[in-house]
């Protein structure tokens, strides 16, 4: 009888959420604050007459930070083309450089843009024609 009582306390604690595994900082609860970007058009360096297309997106801790961006664009978009122009068509093909890449635009963008916080940066779209 006193197991019968100690399963139940414990279902009657998971469905109360007492227990979840967390931290207990409450962090798991927060919602993602997305800006998204849209497409930049660029040529790869030594691509020739090809062209590469990405769409992005941004991960930020504050929904003022979407605002700043907002507003900030044209410095975001300068930041993403210096950094990716500079790329070989090798390096973007390569198995895995989307993930260097993604942290070498989020160090740039961390740099140029102070006032920000992004946590992290995502593609959406990462074409070559």
């Amino acid at each position: 009888m006193k197991t019968l009582r100690i399963i139940l306390l414990v279902g009657l604690a998971a469905i109360l959420g007492c227990g979840d595994g967390g931290d207990g900082n409450g962090d798991e609860s927060k919602e993602r604050i997305i800006y998204n970007l849209g497409d930049v058009v660029f040529n790869p360096a030594g691509g020739g007459n090809r062209i590469m297309i990405v769409s992005m997106a941004f991960e930020v801790l504050d929904p003022e930070d979407t605002v700043k961006l907002r507003e900030k664009d044209v410095i975001v978009k300068d930041v993403i083309l210096t950094t990716v122009s500079q790329k070989r068509l090798n390096h973007l093909f390569s198995p895995g450089y989307k993930d260097t890449l993604k942290n070498e635009l989020l160090e740039n963008l961390l740099f140029e843009l102070e006032d920000v916080s992004i946590d992290r940066v995502y593609f959406t779209k990462y074409v070559v024609q």
